[in-house]
């Protein structure tokens, strides 16, 4: 009966290589934190997800936009649009935000106000048919910062009702309309049409 003797290595040599039975695995610390890191991650934009009931098929460019959002990477900008109607008038702000990914316009938020009756029901009183207006100005001042006013257009589109009026009247209402834009604090804006 033969006995085998194996070398003893010592305690700088790699154990490793005396038997393959009493292999040691090397840990690498990198590698633990790396696997941290990436699960905090997955865990961090599932949670995104769910913040902002996104939809799996969109999932990636909404979370990376609101990503960039949220750590104030992209800043928002706002749109005013008043159409001064024949049977009332309606504010709509718009909210946007251009997209980190691809540089589209992403819309964030939208409001939808309207007072009645139009401003062409005030052909007498051209005063009180911009005054009707300031009541959806005001609606929009609150969701417009009012950091914001200054960089946000204004613009009014005047439809039927005031082009069924004299064109003197329609004019003295644009006027008063315009006035009160110019003192509302928003961006100066002569986009008023009808």
């Amino acid at each position: 009966m033969k006995v085998r003797h194996r070398k003893l290595k010592t305690k700088d040599e790699d154990i490793s290589e005396a038997d393959p039975k009493f292999r040691i695995k090397k840990s690498y610390p990198g590698k633990r934190y790396f696997i941290v890191v990436v699960l905090l991650g997955i865990l961090f934009l599932g949670y995104i997800a769910i913040a902002y009931d996104l939809k799996p098929i969109h999932f990636g460019s909404k979370a990376i936009d609101t990503l960039a959002f949220s750590f104030n990477l992209q800043k928002p900008f706002y749109v005013v649009v008043i159409d001064a109607g024949s049977t009332g008038s309606r504010a709509l702000a718009f909210s946007f935000h251009e997209s980190i990914l691809d540089s589209n316009l992403v819309l964030d938020d939208e409001l939808y106000t309207e007072t009645k009756p139009g401003v062409s029901a005030y052909a007498e009183r051209p005063k009180e048919a911009a005054k009707s207006l300031t009541i959806l100005l005001d609606k929009v001042k609150e969701v417009v910062p009012q950091s914001e006013w200054q960089h946000t257009p204004l613009s009014m589109k005047a439809t039927a009702g005031l082009r069924l009026l004299p064109g003197h009247k329609a004019q003295e209402i644009l006027q008063e309309c315009r006035k009160m834009f110019e003192e509302s604090g928003f961006q100066d804006c002569t986009h008023f049409s009808s």
